[in-house]
């Protein structure tokens, strides 16, 4: 993923022009781009949303307004490389979504 569409969401307190408009930009301007939009109070962590999405349409993320880390792709085997990082980096309470439903994920599964 080299560049990423990045969009004030739900919450957020940006002008309204820029409210759920995707902003274009380099992977590695994003995270200054967070802080930014946290420094502007534009963007509040685990208080608002803010939308990725990869630029080849791989993946959507939404960093959400209840402190949840919602990762959308149909890439399965780049679902299970996320899994391995977020698992390796301790977090041990992910769920997918199956038939409509969300599940556990089963963290052996390889």
């Amino acid at each position: 993923m080299d560049d990423v569409l990045v969009a004030y969401g739900f919450g957020c307190d940006c002008p309204d022009e820029l409210l759920y408009v995707d902003q274009p930009m380099p992977l590695e301007r994003l995270l200054p781009f967070i802080a930014e939009s946290e420094a502007a109070d534009y963007y509040r962590v685990g208080k608002d949303n803010l939308h990725v999405k990869d630029a080849n349409s791989l993946c959507d993320i939404l960093l959400c307004h209840d402190w949840a880390i919602y990762f959308k792709t149909n890439d399965t085997s780049l679902f299970e490389r996320q899994k391995a990082i977020w698992v390796a980096r301790g977090h041990l309470r992910l769920y997918e979504k199956i038939a409509g439903d969300w599940q556990p994920v089963d963290l052996n599964r390889e």
